[in-house]
């Protein structure tokens, strides 16, 4: 390129995507080394929180584990300088405290006794005081007459240990030193307790040290495998005398590599995308500039109609010729609508249907408009258009190509006008065909002339009137044929006219407009006279067919069998339920209305009918209701046409609605057969007698066991040749009564047979055809119940038996029937209640007294063990359930529930039941010791932890927040060891006095243990933000409450408590992970100085301003 050259536009494009690489380049080098700093800051924020938690978690282990020699010096000084079984208290002592492995007494600074003496059999006689090795730490205790830690150092007995040593004083020595009780922590337990090891999980390398306390070097007694990156973040762990210090650090190094590289190539991505995309930005605007500029002149000079429209409807540029045609200048085309060119009917038609459509698809095809020209002309054009769409689907530039068709239009329409003269003109004998210009004959055809009794000509040149039976009814046809054919319709009738004798003929016309200009008119007559005079008489036969039809209820069709179709008459639909043209008939829609059980019978009678084997066809099948319930139906038909080949062409019938029929003949034989059923279950003879008392039919039990045997064939004779006189008397008797008040009667008697004395009952029940008639007969049923009066006398034995067993228990006993109704019940079970026997039999069991759930909590009656014992004939044994007392308060009882069977069919259930008062009250007491903290009558860390489950479960379903907080009392250990474990007994027990108050009585507050406790808030405000105030408000409420003085005995206290608080909702965190998030928030506080709150970072927003948040 020569010098002063302008640049091309593509060396242009290229020199400004390099600069924009260079520039972006050079900025995102500058963003990734302030990013990787930020990165590098948080990093070692991250490690310094996880060297806090974890030296917090070796803080509690060693506190934990060394104050076991707080309890040791109590137990010295109440022994006044002994402790009696020193080997079994010890061994109890190490289980509460399991990081401790050993404990040791040192009388005067010499170890004399050890739990377990196995493994420390060496250190028995060690004098701590002369050992000039291990004596700095012993001295330095009786100095400050405080608990020493020594070590890690390394035992005489073998192996490394921290030893705790704390002087004891006794008040009987005159308050003199008395020696050390020692607990000893093994290097390696101490270690695996505080699982440094989970620091390389989280990638980090450590080093757990002290400065030596005689050289001051770092003394290393923890650390990781691996290497550990320079500038480790350190945390110090202040010890009764000395400190230990945690250093962490990444394994390799605090720069990540990764995440370096990453931010590099993301950098060197961007700027090549952007500066690649600037350059295909401009390529392609470039290039769209020259194809818009070759297009626009190949588009103007096309020999075709076309026009380019935008997205809003507006012309954008329009071709040559369609100026031409049109007669348009281009300016005056332009920028306006392309509907403003269409005639009003053309715009309408466009802006309703094919505009919304082109637009949804993008595309139409030959649609048919009229344009006005700029002369006023009209133009018939056909248009098509395709159009280009954005990336959003949306059209935004169309091409509409339009054929201009107006002459094409103008010869089809004289086309059509020359056929319809040539058909106007046809000469037949069957058609009369007629041309009327203003009600006045123009022409008419030979055929029209013949049918009104004309000559030839004779009409042509009258009046059409004269054709009319009236000017009434010439005036009625003008006014409904005219304006049909005025509006280019084609208008049909049947109408009556007069011949030229004055006879009435009856014609079917149908008449169209020829010339709209001149009014000239085309008719055409088909004389249809016979036709009507047919269908009179058809509609008489037809009329008096479906008179007889409704009065036998008959539904008629008539089917046309090649075509499927069926006619038929309205009340063959209205039993189906339908009307009018709901339902159409044909094969296929009839089918599917016949029951899919009975279609086979169906079509098999139909075939034998075709094949002439069934003279009439007749079937009874179901059909489908139009509310889906089952007609029956009695068909009966027969083909009336038969084609050349003897195939059936035309079959007709009636249908018959018998259901009713059909529904008494299944309840009849469902009678009979219950009956026949009945009879032959029954045990008893059966007689029945007509109205004058003569035996008509007689039945015996089917296995002939009945004990009384008619003597011979009793029919025909009577009922007193069959009784004895006295039973004869009797039986007279009984039928007399049954005639006065038509009531069933009976008599019961003692027959003798066979030597044996029989009681029988005899029942009678009148026969009766129809109500208010006398009775035809009676039938009557002699039964032998010998055997139910021998069973009755044995079951009033055995009842007197059973009611003295049920009198004589211990336990309330009582039986319900299968409706749970009390059937008997014992005095012990009436004195429980406090019922008397009369209010309860023939009662409700469960309305009465049953309960299963706590008192005051019913529970449903089916889920009663008593109701599904009855249900499912399981005995039940319920350990603890309510029963309600007579005066209305609940009784705990244990019950038993067993079902009475006889013959294997449940008759009902008992009940047996103890009262367990007093078993429910050493049960509560149990329970209250093993959820509740002895000293404050607290809940413990068990119920706690129960609680705090459910907590989180209720949040969940809520969504409402619940806050946890973790309550430590500030130098409590100082208390007890300056005033003893009794004071320091007291302070606990009033901090959880002062506690309690704080809180709502749904919340919880807990001993968590030691100087800790644990407060527990649900249903906070559903808001975030208010939710934490809320929090505030209450931790700021204990931490008030907590700091005013107590008064222990006769010592006037002041504490001050370091609080942790988390927000929790259910769902997101376990109970596990609440309380490490509190525990971590109130370490946070005794970290920045006790005597105040801090709330967790969790993922509740947390307020702005009062208690400060801690860093997760």
């Amino acid at each position: 390129m020569r010098p002063g050259q302008p640049l091309s536009p593509h060396r242009r494009i290229h020199r400004i995507a390099g600069l924009v690489f260079v520039l972006l380049l050079l900025g995102g080098a500058g963003a990734a080394y302030f990013l990787e700093r930020h990165w590098l800051a948080a990093d070692r924020a991250r490690a310094t929180e996880t060297a806090r938690q974890k030296i917090h978690l070796i803080d509690r282990q060693l506190d934990h584990g060394l104050s076991v020699t707080h309890a040791l010096a109590g137990l010295i000084r109440l022994g006044q300088g002994e402790i009696e079984n020193f080997d079994a208290v010890a061994r109890e002592l190490l289980t509460h405290y399991p990081g401790v492995s050993a404990l040791q007494l040192a009388p005067d600074g010499v170890i004399r006794q050890a739990v377990p003496l196995a493994g420390h059999e060496a250190a028995i006689g060690h004098d701590l005081l002369r050992d000039e090795l291990r004596n700095k730490e012993a001295r330095l205790a009786i100095e400050t007459r405080r608990l020493t830690v020594a070590g890690p150092v390394r035992l005489i007995q073998g192996g490394d240990a921290i030893l705790g040593r704390l002087p004891v004083y006794v008040e009987a020595a005159g308050g003199d030193f008395w020696g050390f009780a020692i607990a000893l922590i093994q290097l390696d337990d101490f270690r695996r307790a505080i699982d440094l090891d989970s620091l390389g999980q989280q990638g980090y390398a450590y080093q757990l040290w002290r400065p030596h306390p005689d050289s001051g070097a770092p003394q290393v007694f923890a650390q990781s495998a691996g290497p550990m990156a320079a500038e480790p973040v350190t945390t110090a762990l202040d010890i009764p005398n000395g400190r230990w210090f945690l250093s962490v650090a990444p394994e390799q190094t605090w720069l990540n590599t990764n995440r370096l590289a990453a931010e590099v190539l993301l950098v060197l991505l961007v700027a090549l995308l952007a500066s690649l995309g600037l350059h295909w930005y401009w390529r392609v605007r470039q290039e769209r500039a020259d194809n818009e500029l070759r297009y626009r002149s190949l588009y103007e000079a096309t020999p075709a109609m076309m026009h380019s429209i935008d997205g809003d409807g507006h012309i954008v540029s329009v071709s040559q010729t369609w100026l031409e045609t049109l007669g348009y200048r281009r300016d005056e085309v332009i920028g306006r609508k392309s509907t403003d060119f269409l005639t009003a009917e053309s715009r309408r038609h466009a802006l309703e249907q094919v505009l919304p459509e082109f637009f949804r698809t993008g595309r139409c095809t030959a649609v048919p408009y009229q344009m006005l020209a700029r002369d006023g002309r009209v133009l018939d054009v056909l248009l098509s258009a395709y159009g280009e769409r954005n990336r959003e689907g949306k059209v935004i530039r169309s091409l509409a190509v339009i054929e201009d068709v107006t002459e094409r239009k103008q010869n089809e329409l004289r086309l059509h006008q020359l056929l319809a003269e040539q058909k106007a003109i046809i000469e037949n004998d069957l058609v009369g065909i007629l041309r009327v210009r203003d009600r006045i004959i123009v022409w008419a055809n030979p055929a029209y002339e013949t049918m009104l009794g004309y000559q030839p000509g004779e009409l042509n040149g009258r009046p059409t009137q004269q054709t009319y039976p009236d000017a009434d009814a010439h005036r009625a046809f003008g006014a409904a044929a005219y304006p049909v054919l005025a509006a280019g319709g084609v208008y049909h009738a049947q109408f009556e006219q007069r011949d030229k004798a004055g006879r009435s003929v009856w014609l079917n016309v149908s008449g169209a407009m020829l010339d709209r200009d001149s009014g000239e008119s085309l008719w055409a007559f088909v004389d249809i006279t016979e036709l009507k005079l047919a269908l009179s008489r058809i509609g008489r036969s037809e009329q008096r067919m479906d008179l007889a039809l409704a009065g036998a209820d008959l539904g008629m069709w008539d089917w046309h069998i090649p075509s499927g179709e069926f006619t038929c008459n309205r009340r063959m639909l209205e039993m189906l339920g339908y009307a009018g043209d709901e339902l159409v008939l044909n094969n296929d829609s009839y089918a599917a209305l016949i029951n899919l059980a009975d279609l086979p019978g169906v079509r098999q009678t139909l075939v034998r009918h075709f094949k002439g084997e069934l003279p009439l066809y007749e079937a009874e099948y179901r059909l489908r209701h139009k509310d889906e319930r089952w007609l029956w139906i009695l068909c009966r038909g027969r083909v009336v046409q038969w084609d050349d080949n003897g195939r059936a062409v035309r079959m007709t019938g009636t249908n018959l609605d018998i259901s009713e029929r059909k529904a008494n003949e299944e309840r009849i034989r469902s009678r009979e057969a219950r009956l026949a059923n009945l009879i032959s279950s029954m045990q008893d003879l059966v007689i029945v007698f007509d109205a004058g008392g003569s035996p008509i039919e007689y039945f015996y039990p089917p296995d002939s066991r009945h004990p009384y045997r008619l003597p011979g064939d009793p029919r025909g004779g009577n009922y007193v040749e069959m009784l004895p006189d006295d039973v004869a008397h009797r039986f007279a008797d009984t039928l007399g009564e049954l005639l006065t008040d038509g009531r069933p009667g009976s008599i019961e008697y003692t027959l003798d047979v066979a030597g044996e004395s029989l009681v029988s009952v005899a029942l009678l029940s009148p026969i009766i055809a129809d109500p208010g008639s006398f009775p035809e007969g009676y039938l009557g049923v002699v039964r032998d119940v010998t055997s139910e009066r021998l069973a009755q006398q044995k079951i009033a034995s055995l009842s007197r038996r059973n009611t003295l067993l049920l009198e004589s228990a211990g336990e309330g006993i009582y039986g319900v029937d299968q409706a749970g109704r009390i059937t008997f019940i014992n005095s012990k079970a009436l004195h429980l209640m406090g019922f008397s026997e009369s209010e309860v039999i023939g009662r409700s069991a469960y309305t009465l007294f049953h309960h299963e759930q706590d008192e005051w909590k019913g529970r449903a009656e089916s889920e009663c063990p008593v109701a599904r014992t009855l249900r499912d004939g399981e005995p039940r044994y319920v350990d603890s359930a309510y029963f309600w007392h007579n005066d209305s308060h609940g009784i705990p009882v244990s019950l038993n529930v067993a079902p009475i069977v006889e013959n294997g069919v449940r008759q009902g259930a008992v009940v047996v039941f103890q009262d367990i008062t007093e078993r429910r009250r050493a049960e509560e007491a149990i329970r209250h010791l093993a959820f509740y903290d002895p000293l404050t009558q607290l809940p413990n860390r068990r119920l706690l932890n129960d609680r705090l489950s459910r907590a989180l479960a209720n949040g969940k379903r809520s969504a409402l927040p619940g806050a946890l907080f973790f309550v430590d009392l500030d130098n409590f250990k100082n208390l007890n060891d300056r005033l003893g474990h009794d004071i320091g007994d007291l302070l606990l027990q009033q901090v959880a006095e002062r506690l309690s108050g704080c809180l709502r009585e749904v919340d919880t507050v807990a001993r968590f243990g030691g100087d800790e406790f644990v407060l527990l808030c649900e249903g906070l405000d559903a808001d975030p933000a208010e939710a934490t105030r809320q929090a505030e408000r209450i931790g700021n409420k204990v931490l008030a409450t907590l700091t005013k003085p107590y008064l222990l005995g006769t010592y006037l206290h002041a504490s001050t408590p370091s609080i942790g608080v988390t927000l929790f909702i259910g769902g997101g965190k376990s109970a596990e992970q609440v309380l490490k998030e509190a525990d971590m928030a109130m370490y946070q506080a005794k970290g920045a100085g006790r005597n105040t709150l801090r709330v967790f970072a969790s993922p509740l927003p947390v307020a702005q301003g009062g208690a400060e948040t801690t860093a997760n």
